[in-house]
């Protein structure tokens, strides 16, 4: 799942690059897993995907980038 999820940051950071956006470095391994875990166990019926959006946009948030 981690590996997935860096893939998914990785494919948000090339779009971000082509508007001139710099790149949202992902949290480490275990953060991930903490992030995920935290958000389909309150949100049980969403998908890695709108955990992994969630998981990007407050890594975002939290960078200021």
């Amino acid at each position: 799942m981690v590996s997935w999820i860096q893939g998914f940051f990785n494919g948000m950071n090339v779009m971000r690059a082509s508007s001139g956006k710099l790149a949202v470095e992902p949290p480490n391994g275990q953060a991930m897993n903490e992030f995920i875990d935290r958000y389909c166990s309150g949100k049980p019926k969403s998908s890695i995907l709108d955990a992994s959006i969630e998981l990007y946009v407050s890594t975002e948030r939290k960078t200021g980038r």
